[in-house]
């Protein structure tokens, strides 16, 4: 996996600093490095690759929390809105005191919707002395809500008809219930060694960096572009094994109408947690995206297209089977 993300900058002209960081990775590519090493990628035009690398990093480092606030705020400048208030909610240490992360969650309340939070986050905790933050609060208190909803959704070039269609109070709670129960299947522990104890490039630092560009032709209901055919490669086992960057990425994919690449993740994860209810459904509800997308490319006749859907289905149940049946085989 280390050769792939190695090979993306061969060739490149970097500074002293990044060749240091590029050579620390290198020497230790399961570490936390991919963090500094992901901002090498994005300084070389690499955004994409870099987004990739810090949802891999932090599937292996769950309680890195510098790296985890930083995927959410690169998942917002994509329009991941959910996935990046999912990803601050799963982190299994406390963010209480991270001063960009009340700022995300204050911002991605808002865009979903979620009313009550945002109001707690803004006026029951400790007030902020960042600027942006006391500007949002101004605009709720002598807007209203709904219309500071809209007028963040506008400053941020978000598909405004999609976010307000899509992401309702109800909706929301129902799509993190179901995020949640299979993170909570998981036994994933928490390392207090993936506390913050990296050295951060001068660009990470920096809070008010991004670059107003970096959100024009994203939207939320067309998100071909967010990796580049480069990126979608198998994932490695370290990341395959974690339920919440699995869930992210295969999240990102399906958006993307890459319904093939979505559903290997998720079955791979439904082959680790068999009864789990919500990932079936996900499947079923893919596989269905795969077939039609199937037929519309090769223009099969329809009712032959049930057929084969039918027989795909048959083929995947046996296939878990057999799974199973290995596994039981060698823990005898």
């Amino acid at each position: 996996m280390i050769d792939k993300w190695l090979a993306l900058i061969e060739g490149e002209r970097l500074s002293r600093s990044e060749s240091s960081i590029v050579k620390k990775f290198s020497q230790d590519p399961e570490g936390k490095y991919f963090l500094q090493f992901s901002d090498v990628l994005k300084s070389h035009g690499k955004t994409n690759e870099s987004l990739e690398l810090l949802i891999e990093g932090v599937g292996r480092h769950p309680s890195f929390s510098v790296a985890r606030v930083l995927l959410s705020k690169n998942l917002l400048e994509k329009g991941l809105i959910d996935e990046a208030w999912q990803n601050l909610e799963e982190s299994p240490v406390s963010l209480d005191t991270n001063k960009l992360a009340q700022k995300l969650k204050i911002k991605l309340s808002i865009l979903l919707g979620l009313e009550d939070i945002c109001r707690n986050l803004l006026f029951e905790q400790k007030p902020s002395s960042d600027s942006e933050v006391i500007s949002i609060k101004q605009d709720i208190v002598n807007l209203g809500f709904d219309t500071a909803r809209i007028k963040l959704i506008e400053s941020l070039e978000l598909d405004k008809e999609f976010i307000l269609k899509n992401f309702t109070p109800s909706k929301v709670k129902k799509l993190h219930q179901s995020d949640s129960s299979i993170s909570s299947e998981s036994t994933q522990g928490s390392d207090k060694s993936d506390q913050d104890d990296i050295e951060i490039s001068p660009t990470q630092q920096s809070t008010n960096n991004s670059d107003p560009a970096t959100f024009n032709n994203f939207r939320l209901s067309n998100l071909s572009n967010a990796f580049t055919d480069e990126a979608d490669t198998s994932l490695n086992q370290n990341f395959a094994s974690s339920s919440l960057s699995s869930m992210t990425l295969a999240s990102i994919y399906a958006r993307q109408g890459h319904y093939g690449k979505a559903l290997g993740i998720y079955r791979q994860l439904l082959l680790e947690k068999p009864h789990s209810k919500v990932l079936q459904e996900k499947i079923e509800e893919l596989s269905r995206l795969d077939q039609k997308q199937a037929i519309s490319d090769i223009g099969v006749d329809p009712e032959l297209a049930d057929e084969l859907e039918r027989m795909k289905e048959i083929d995947y149940k046996i296939s878990i089977l057999n799974s199973l049946m290995s596994k039981l085989d060698s823990d005898q």
